[in-house]
């Protein structure tokens, strides 16, 4: 069936992605992590253990009648 036999006007299926790939050499979570607070050239390079960045997916349908 087509969507106007059921009476509907208009059909959108979407999908959005954000930080989906993390494309460096980078081993740790996040690359853009800052190491500390305070600058102290005992710890440089040295992230902390920091969050990684999230993986953000949105699947979204959208109908009009």
């Amino acid at each position: 069936e087509s969507i106007s036999q059921v009476g509907m006007k208009n059909l959108r299926l979407y999908m959005s992605a954000d930080n989906v790939f993390n494309s460096t050499d980078y081993p740790g979570g996040n690359p853009e992590a800052n190491n500390s607070e305070v600058e102290n050239t005992l710890t440089e390079g040295v992230d902390y253990a920091g969050y990684p960045l999230s993986r953000v997916v949105t699947f979204g349908l959208k109908a009009t009648f």
